[in-house]
């Protein structure tokens, strides 16, 4: 879990792009990201919020952990 001193940090340019390109790998994957939080510490990023149905709830972190520049993903997800 990612504390609150990560939470509040600047951002990187590396992950900055990092979250460009997981948002961009859900939309390209069909999911849609207006009700999700994306946070990315380094080369880790914590997803939650509301996704459209169950298999949308288990392909999010597949799309994610597809990402080569993606180490751990840790999800909060539930069917709205």
């Amino acid at each position: 879990m990612l504390t609150n001193q990560e939470y509040l940090r600047a951002k990187s340019p590396d992950e900055q792009h990092l979250l460009t390109r997981v948002r961009q790998a859900l939309v390209d994957a069909g999911i849609g990201t207006e009700d999700l939080t994306i946070d990315i510490v380094e080369d880790r990023v914590n997803v939650r919020g509301l996704v459209a149905s169950h298999e949308e709830l288990v392909r999010t972190g597949d799309v994610i952990r597809e990402l080569p520049e993606v180490r751990e993903v840790y999800e909060q997800l539930a069917v709205r």
